[in-house]
């Protein structure tokens, strides 16, 4: 019984003492009724309040307690600071998680294995021209920077362009890597009679017709 209330005998007995002199009120505790010492004050709760409201509004309750103790002098745990706010019916902003990182796949054993083809707009001239589109394909095994093209925009040209000198330079690889840009991926539609009877399964770009009739396996990323 007495490990069920969570004292020892000796306070059993000093309970039993108080009731037989006092009764059923001695046994209450001394501090009933009162706040505790550790309550904060009606008015700090305001000002954290106040401060959130009108100065650090948008952090989240961890920043929230730092910037009161940095700059306030105001010095709160976490979990009160995150307290007064929902108290006050202030939701703090909630930390995102970032999500967990994809394990990097490993590289080719060898080169010609992939190539990765890709376009990327910057303004590669900075101030001194237009804006351009940079096409490249790079060997997935070495990291080689085989062929590449400037273009005003990406375009199937561009692409071609740089295809074309990569063969030239390297030979046909086994297989190629691309987002799924229209260039490489149209939209789904029906085949036509001779891809049917060709065995294809689904309608193929001029690009992607191309590096097929190439023997290239094309291998698509997840997403666009």
């Amino acid at each position: 019984m007495l490990r069920t209330l969570g004292i020892s005998i000796r306070q059993a007995y000093r309970l039993k003492a108080k009731y037989r002199h006092g009764g059923a009120k001695a046994i209450a505790h001394g501090n009933r009724g009162r706040k505790p010492v550790h309550t904060l004050a009606d008015s700090l709760k305001q000002r954290v309040m106040s401060l959130y409201q009108n100065r650090y509004s948008g952090s989240n309750a961890t920043h929230f307690q730092q910037l009161l103790a940095e700059h306030e002098n105001i010095r709160l745990s976490v979990s009160s600071v995150r307290r007064i706010l929902i108290q006050g019916r202030l939701r703090p902003r909630r930390i995102r998680r970032r999500p967990k990182a994809h394990r990097p796949r490993p590289r080719k054993p060898q080169a010609g294995m992939l190539w990765q083809i890709d376009a990327s707009p910057f303004a590669w001239l900075e101030d001194r021209g237009p804006s351009l589109t940079l096409h490249a394909i790079i060997d997935d095994a070495t990291g080689e920077l085989v062929a590449a093209a400037f273009r005003p925009t990406e375009t199937l040209e561009g692409y071609v362009t740089v295809m074309i000198d990569a063969l030239r330079r390297k030979g046909i690889p086994l297989s190629l890597y691309s987002d799924q840009h229209s260039i490489f991926h149209p939209p789904k539609g029906k085949l036509t009679l001779e891809q049917e009877l060709a065995g294809q399964k689904q309608a193929l770009s001029t690009f992607g017709q191309a590096i097929a009739d190439l023997g290239i396996t094309h291998i698509e990323a997840l997403s666009p």
